[in-house]
């Protein structure tokens, strides 16, 4: 029996292949900008409004995590079936990102990020078992050759490893 649409709910009707058809385009940007070299940023839900003080602040990063964070939030709202950057859940208003792993261009003042959701049992692991699964899961198509450094070892002066 075919799911007929509930009144006042938004209907997600792109193909998939146009979603991932527009990350592409979207990493390729990213990567432009960022001259290939990203900061990780992973914002847990208590820290939300720390971040939004910094942005209301001015500061650029702290601005270009907001968004991201806004992002996933809206995207779960319009059912668009957001996943966790760690594992395969899937976010809807009802069932929201607890937290969000943002990918930021390492420069002053970023105009874009890539944001993913995560889940609460996800939100339970270290920062660095999140970002070993969502490098895992990106090097098996988004980003295959993604190298990852810990920022102590990033030259300030020359932006190399």
């Amino acid at each position: 029996m075919p799911e007929h649409p509930r009144p006042g709910r938004a209907q997600h009707t792109a193909d998939p292949g146009s979603k991932a058809k527009s990350l592409e385009v979207s990493v390729r940007q990213l990567t432009d900008e960022a001259a290939g070299l990203f900061n990780l940023h992973i914002v847990r839900i208590a820290d939300y409004p720390e971040v939004a003080v910094s942005a209301r602040l001015g500061d650029p990063i702290g601005n270009a995590l907001l968004l991201g964070i806004e992002r996933v939030m809206r995207a779960a709202c319009r059912f668009e079936k957001p996943q966790c950057a760690s594992c395969d859940a899937v976010f809807f208003p009802k069932r929201p990102a607890v937290g969000v792993l943002l990918i930021v261009p390492a420069i002053d003042a970023p105009t874009m990020t890539i944001a993913s959701g995560i889940c609460p049992a996800c939100a339970l692991k270290s920062d660095d078992e999140i970002v070993a699964a969502f490098t895992a899961y990106a090097r098996r198509g988004l980003w295959p050759d993604l190298r990852t450094f810990k920022s102590d070892r990033i030259s300030r002066n020359t932006g190399r490893a």
